[in-house]
């Protein structure tokens, strides 16, 4: 990757290339990711990309570097954004400067070995993701100086065959108004999609509240990523950018996620409690409340130290 030269000095032809062969190392990048955990012991626990991350932009900007000096410094940063084409978002809080080392013994496990491996291929399937994305964004630029895009950023829409042609013809403007500026109904917590390819709710599984990390805590609700030091953080959904918290965080309960999300993984990892399943988290888990978070039963309870001392 280091030896790809910046895609503003790479031609239309090497750009399309860079996205074909792209894809496919991504294939080949996440069967490895694959069969990495089919072998790995669950219980087996190893620094991990995202901790690193999450230490790497506390020391950037503890050094005073925005976030486009600490990209470029420290590459592994990009693994708490996720993926876009498009201008780049910030980078999310970070309060963590330590992540795990590995020391004597443990350094030599071959399943911490395999964990290890599995974090490196996350990280280089991230750096090929933002290659990618970089690539496109450059060929979108040159459309929309032909005059065939409305703006860069609207490639996103395309299909890679229909960004060859348009490459090749520059009178070649497709109609990307209908599709890309209608948005459309909001999506149901729970759905899934039709035969037809319509989007149904999925009661189903509604409203069913379940830990997704284990772990027992009991700490104050906050609704801000950025103050989650030693509290619960109360957010609508599992986003991967909270991963910088994780190393601070005394628990999470979220409205939406999954037990096999990139953020749960990780929070199972470092034995932060997870629950999720909360109708309008924010309402029924407002800022400063004590709750007591069990990750393993599944619950979130409001806490009351009278009770406590009671029992």
């Amino acid at each position: 990757l280091a030896a790809i030269p910046d895609v503003v000095e790479l031609p239309e032809d090497q750009l399309i290339y860079l996205l074909h062969n792209s894809s496919r190392m991504l294939t080949g990048l996440h069967a490895h990711e694959v069969l990495s955990g089919l072998f790995l012991d669950a219980q087996v626990h190893a620094p991990t990309g995202a901790e690193l991350a999450a230490a790497e932009i506390a020391r950037g900007r503890a050094d005073g570097l925005d976030d486009a000096a600490i990209m470029a410094r420290y590459p592994v940063a990009m693994v708490l954004l996720p993926p876009r084409i498009g201008p780049a978002r910030p980078l999310p809080h970070s309060a963590s400067t330590r992540f795990s080392v590995l020391r004597g013994r443990e350094a030599d496990d071959p399943q911490v070995a395999l964990a290890v491996s599995r974090e490196v291929l996350r990280i280089r399937v991230r750096w090929t993701q933002e290659l990618m994305a970089r690539a496109a964004m450059e060929i979108g630029a040159r459309l929309h100086r032909h005059g065939q895009l409305r703006r860069p950023a609207d490639i996103r829409h395309l299909r890679l065959s229909t960004v060859v042609d348009m490459v090749l013809d520059y009178e070649l403007k497709p109609d990307l108004e209908p599709a890309a500026h209608q948005p459309g109904p909001p999506l149901p917590e729970v759905f899934r999609v039709a035969p037809d390819g319509t989007v149904v709710a999925d009661t189903r599984g509604a409203g069913a509240v379940q830990g997704v990390s284990g772990g027992r805590t009991i700490a104050e609700i906050t609704h801000d990523p950025g103050n989650a030091a030693g509290r619960i953080l109360a957010t609508e959904a599992l986003h991967p950018a909270l991963a910088a918290v994780l190393p601070e965080v005394a628990g999470i309960v979220s409205q939406s996620g999954s037990p096999l999300s990139h953020l749960a993984i990780l929070a199972r990892e470092r034995g932060v409690p997870v629950v999720i399943g909360f109708t309008d988290v924010r309402a029924m888990f407002p800022e400063g409340l004590l709750v007591l978070l069990d990750g393993t039963n599944g619950t979130a309870e409001k806490y009351s130290l009278d009770s406590a001392e009671r029992s």
